[in-house]
C-alpha cells in the first residue's frame, strides 16, 4: 500500500535560467477561487539570520513550537511580496506556504533570498486486499498475530520503554487493539500547533480511509487486546495527520488531500515536538507514503521535502525560545524514520524517486538511520511485477478493495531499498467486521464493514473497534521495520538513529532470492 503523490516536474528545461530560483510544478497543482496556485516557498538555509529573534508582538509562543526567528523572516517576506501565509516549517527548513498569482511566482523566481518554489498537490490512497488465506498467522482465541510479525520475531514492549513512534499518515482511529495511541493531532494548517483545536470539522484528527490504523495495529497492536497483536505490541504511537476534511483534485473522501506541504508541516511539527519535550530518546518515525516530495525531480533537482525529511533524522543542537526565559541551547537526538519504498515495480535509484535516497545519483544506501523498505510475500520473494511486457502478473498485490481503486502493481526495488518485509495479506486493526460465506478468521471471506471510501471512520473515543482487515502494500511492510527499531534502540539503550540503524542490519536474514535488479532480499528477525 502507498500514498502516491501526483509526480512533480521541473519547467522545461529552455524555459529555466541558471539565475532563477527552481520551480517544481505539480500533476493537479492546488488552485484556490481567484486561480492562484498554493506554492511551497523554501528559504535558503540561512535566510532567517538577520531577522530578530525576539517573537513578532502578539505571537503566542506557548501555543506554538514554531521559531521566532523563523516566524519574523516569513512574516517580512509576506509583506514584501504581498501574501498571506498559510502555513510553515520552522525546524526542519524554513519554508512557507502560500497562495500566489503568476506574477507573484515570477518575482519571486528572481528572489535571491530563496532556493526552491513547488506546486502543492494532493496525495492519492490505494488500498489491497488479498482474498488468500495469509500463511504463518497464528491464533490463539480472538487474538491473531500475523505472518508478519511471526517472520520478524515480533516482541512486546519492554516494561523500561520511554520510546514514541510517531506514525505520519491519515490519523489512527480509535481500536480496542490501540490503546497505547497517547495522542492524536492534526497539523495541516501548519501553524506548529494541533490544528484540530483550531477547527475540529476541517482538521480531523483521524481521516476517512483507515490507512493509519492499520499501520498503527502493525507497530504496536497491544498484547491480549481484541483482535491482532502488534509487531513491538503495547509501544506508545502518536498519531500525525496531514489532511483536512476538504475534497481534493482526486476525490472528496476516496483520496484524502494530504498534501505536500501537508508532509513537511508533519515533519516540523515532529521535530518541534521532540524539542519541547526535552526528551533525548530517539524516536521513531513511520511514513508509509510515497512522492511526498522527499526525493528529486528527473533533473536531479532535491525536493521540497527532502532536506526537511533529512534534519528530522540527524542529531543536533538547536535555539530554543520559551517566554520568560529566552533563548538556550537545545539538544535534539535525532529521529530513526523507516519509510514505504513504492508500489511502483520501479527502481528507487531512478528519478523521480518515490522514496528517499541519499543522493540524486546514489546506487546503494547508507547508514544514516533513514530505512527505505520493501515488501516480501509470505514466501520471503519480493513482490513483483510482469517479466518483460507481458499482460502476465507475476506475484504481484492483490486486487485492491473497495472495487473501482487502482490496483497496487509491485514493490519498488533495487540497491536504494535498504530491507525488506513483510508486506502481503497482513492483517491488523480496521473497523467493525464481518463474515462471509461463513468463513472464519483467518480464511477467506473477511471484511471490513467500515471499508467505504465515503463514511468517515474513526472508531469511538470512549469504546473504540474491534475490526480488522487484510491489506498489502509497501505501507504495511515499513510498520514492521519501524516496530522492530523500537524494540532494538529500547532493549540496547540505543542513543542515535545511526547505531539503531546498525544494530537493525545485525540481524539481517537473506530470503534466498533476488529482486529485480538482482539485489539480495534481506529481511530483520529479531533474537528470538
Amino acid at each position: 500500500m502507498s500514498l502516491a503523490l501526483a509526480s512533480a516536474a521541473t519547467l522545461p528545461a529552455q524555459a529555466e535560467s541558471l539565475f532563477l530560483v527552481p520551480y517544481h510544478a505539480a500533476e493537479k497543482p492546488i488552485v484556490d477561487a481567484q486561480g492562484r496556485k498554493l506554492i511551497i516557498i523554501d528559504f535558503a538555509d540561512d535566510a532567517h539570520e538577520k531577522f530578530p529573534k525576539d517573537p513578532p508582538p502578539g505571537w503566542d509562543s506557548n501555543a506554538s513550537f514554531h521559531r521566532p526567528q523563523v516566524v519574523n523572516l516569513v512574516n517580512a517576506h509576506a509583506k514584501t511580496h504581498g501574501y498571506e501565509p498559510q502555513g510553515m516549517t520552522t525546524w526542519v527548513g524554513s519554508s512557507t506556504t502560500a497562495y500566489l498569482t503568476d506574477a507573484q511566482i515570477k518575482r519571486m523566481r528572481e528572489d535571491k533570498s530563496l532556493k526552491l518554489l513547488t506546486e502543492d498537490g494532493s496525495t492519492q490512497v490505494f488500498s489491497a486486499l488479498n482474498p488468500a488465506a495469509p500463511w504463518g498467522n497464528v491464533v490463539v482465541g480472538s487474538e491473531t498475530q500475523s505472518w508478519g510479525r511471526v517472520s520478524m520475531n515480533g516482541k512486546t514492549r519492554l516494561s523500561q520503554s520511554t520510546r514514541t513512534v510517531y506514525i505520519i499518515d491519515t490519523g489512527v482511529a480509535w481500536h480496542d487493539d490501540l490503546p497505547s495511541v497517547t495522542a492524536r493531532v492534526n497539523v495541516a494548517c501548519g501553524g506548529g500547533t494541533n490544528c484540530n483545536n483550531i477547527d475540529p470539522g476541517f482538521y480531523p484528527v483521524v481521516g476517512c480511509w483507515a490507512h493509519a490504523t492499520h499501520v498503527a495495529g502493525i507497530i504496536g497492536g497491544a498484547a491480549n487486546g481484541a483482535t491482532t497483536k502488534g509487531m513491538y505490541a503495547g509501544v506508545d504511537m502518536v498519531s500525525i495527520t496531514a489532511l483536512t476534511a476538504k475534497g481534493s483534485p482526486w476525490s472528496p473522501c476516496a483520496f484524502p488531500p494530504a498534501t505536500t506541504s501537508g508532509m513537511g508541516y508533519a515533519l516540523d511539527y515532529v521535530y518541534g515536538a521532540v524539542i519541547n519535550s526535552g526528551s533525548q530518546t530517539v524516536p521513531i518515525i513511520n511514513i508509509s507514503m510515497n512522492s511526498g516530495q522527499f526525493g528529486f525531480d528527473t533533473n536531479g533537482q532535491a525536493e521540497t521535502n527532502r532536506a526537511k525529511f533529512l534534519q528530522l533524522s540527524q542529531p543536533a543542537q538547536v535555539w530554543r525560545y520559551l517566554p520568560g526565559v529566552g533563548y538556550y541551547l537545545a539538544s535534539y537526538p535525532g529521529a530513526f524514520i523507516a519509510q514505504s519504498a513504492g508500489n511502483d515495480w520501479e527502481n528507487v535509484c531512478s528519478n523521480p524517486s518515490k522514496a528517499y535516497r541519499t543522493s540524486a545519483t546514489a546506487l546503494s544506501t547508507s547508514l544514516d538511520g533513514i530505512m527505505v523498505v520493501g515488501a516480501i510475500h509470505h514466501t520471503g520473494e519480493p513482490v513483483k511485477g510482469p517479466a518483460g511486457l507481458s499482460a502476465q502478473y507475476d506475484r504481484t498485490f492483490s486486487d485492491t478493495y473497495p472495487a473501482g481503486l487502482a490496483k497496487d502493481f509491485a514493490s519498488n526495488y533495487g540497491p536504494c531499498v535498504d530491507v525488506w518485509a513483510p508486506g502481503n495479506a497482513i492483517v491488523s486493526a480496521w473497523g467493525t467486521h464481518t463474515a462471509q460465506n461463513g468463513a472464519s478468521l483467518p480464511a477467506d471471506g473477511w471484511f471490513s464493514t467500515n471499508s467505504s471510501q465515503v463514511t468517515p471512520y474513526a472508531g469511538n473515543p470512549v469504546s473504540g473497534s474491534s475490526g480488522w482487515l487484510f491489506l498489502s502494500g509497501t505501507s504495511m511492510a515499513a510498520p514492521h521495520v519501524a516496530a522492530a527499531a523500537a524494540y532494538v534502540a529500547d532493549y540496547y539503550g540505543l542513543t542515535t538513529p545511526v547505531a539503531i540503524e546498525a544494530k537493525l542490519r545485525e540481524f539481517f536474514q537473506s530470503t534466498g532470492y533476488l529482486d529485480a535488479a538482482g539485489q539480495s532480499i534481506n529481511i530483520i528477525q529479531l533474537s528470538p
